[in-house]
């Protein structure tokens, strides 16, 4: 087995693919696609394979993986939150509400991911000793060394739970019954050219920039609406979650949180009709579950149908049904905005040339970094100053001006020891004190 501090396998037991697909910075491949992997990552791939079972004796025939960098289950890392936001945009974009039926096409337990992490494992975490019994005492089984260790894998059962396992051993669903839908397949389900805008502005997309505000504020909101669609949540525990995705996606102020809600779904939604109701009954129903631990009717109704003698009663489907939808929308045009303002480069040209000068300086003149870190840093600040040098932004003092253009001759010099003859006299010049340069 390939060293311990190379690599884990990321896995998705009951999402298949009919060929490779990327899916933020990860290559997702069926297990058997073991092509162009090293000898101990294709024997591990194999073996895990091999472990994945939907039911009793049935095996799955195949999942979809992806080689990551050694994950340790005991330490928070970037990697692994890079799979859990990465898990959380597939889980999201399989939740797609059936436009009739109050059902999901896959629910979060179908997309469950799990890390296995190549390593020795103590043989009573195998087989546990405690009233157990073997159902196949004859069995082949690997034997254990003298310290009672065997070759397995520590792993994080759907990125939460640790576990551990061998060879022979079976890994099964969190629930009976998985979903091993036949349309399923990842490389073309997560393909954004087939002309679906809801996937235009897909959160795949944020996946190759998770640290930027809106990417935190969208992860968080997924996070909450797919804890908000487990099969465990409950009717009352589900609106509750989603109830805390709206707001952690259209970040509502404590205060005034119901009518901020209803203002905030109508201005994205383009002020449809009755979706101004909807919002206010969830969001009572949202305070009596709070308040009072359940609410007693989790369905929306029309007023403006119910209450008069001869007229339809106006209750309609269950509030849920239309959450998921108008949440849906809302993030797709929460990522349309913010992707236009982005093409737009709306954030750059909201800020003023003086505090880019204020900038450059500050990050040149940090001693803790090095020349050439320092001058990568000023990249982008000083990119924008080209663009929009003619911008008029009121008035910089010429001080600004200089101190920027002498930090930046010193990290030069700092930096590039193979400077032309004409460009470090230049550099020198102007980064000599003035009185220096007046002689």
């Amino acid at each position: 087995m390939e060293s311990e501090t190379t690599f884990s396998v990321a896995v998705f037991p009951f999402l298949k693919t009919s060929r490779p697909v990327p899916i933020g910075s990860y290559l997702f491949r069926s297990t058997d696609d073991r092509v162009g992997l090293s000898e101990p990552q294709a024997s591990a791939v194999a073996e895990i394979a091999s472990m994945l079972f939907a039911k009793d004796d049935f095996r799955v025939e195949s999942a979809s993986y992806a080689i990551v960098s050694r994950v340790d289950q005991n330490h928070p890392s970037e990697e692994l939150e890079r799979l859990i936001e990465l898990q959380a945009v597939v889980t999201y974009l399989y939740s797609q509400p059936h436009e009739v039926f109050d059902s999901l096409f896959l629910t979060p337990e179908d997309c469950m991911l799990h890390l296995f992490t190549p390593a020795e494992v103590s043989e009573f975490l195998i087989r546990p000793q405690h009233h157990t019994v073997d159902a196949n005492p004859g069995g082949t089984k690997l034997a254990a060394d003298d310290r009672h260790m065997l070759p397995g894998y520590s792993g994080l059962f759907n990125l939460r739970r640790a576990f551990w396992c061998a060879a022979g051993s079976r890994i099964y669903p969190a629930f009976p019954n998985v979903t091993l839908n036949i349309s399923q397949d990842l490389s073309s389900n997560l393909d954004v050219s087939h002309g679906d805008p809801r996937w235009d502005f897909s959160p795949t997309r944020l996946l190759s920039r998770p640290g930027s505000a809106v990417a935190k504020r969208v992860f968080s909101a997924l996070y909450w609406y797919n804890f908000a669609n487990e099969q465990m949540a409950g009717p009352d525990r589900a609106l509750l979650n989603l109830s805390t995705a709206f707001e952690a996606l259209l970040q509502l102020p404590e205060d005034a949180k119901s009518e901020r809600l209803v203002d905030a779904i109508s201005l994205l939604l383009g002020r449809t009709n009755r979706v101004d109701s909807w919002a206010r009954q969830f969001y009572r129903a949202r305070s009596a579950v709070t308040h009072e631990g359940s609410a007693r009717d989790l369905h929306f109704h029309h007023s403006d149908l119910g209450g008069r003698p001869g007229k339809l009663d106006g209750r309609a489907a269950p509030l849920m049904f239309y959450g998921r939808q108008i949440f849906q929308l809302c993030v797709t045009t929460v990522l349309t905005g913010s992707a236009l303002a982005q093409h737009a480069d709306l954030q750059e040209k909201l800020i003023a040339n003086g505090e880019r000068l204020t900038a450059i300086c500050t990050v040149l003149t940090r001693t803790e970094d090095s020349a050439v870190e320092r001058l990568a840093a000023i990249g982008r600040d000083v990119a924008a100053l080209q663009r929009y040098r003619y911008l008029d932004s009121g008035p910089i003092p010429v001080a600004s001006y200089i101190g920027a253009l002498r930090a930046a001759s010193e990290a030069l010099l700092q930096a590039d020891g193979q400077l032309t003859t004409d460009i470090r006299a230049a550099a020198q010049a102007c980064a000599a004190p003035a009185a220096k340069r007046s002689e």
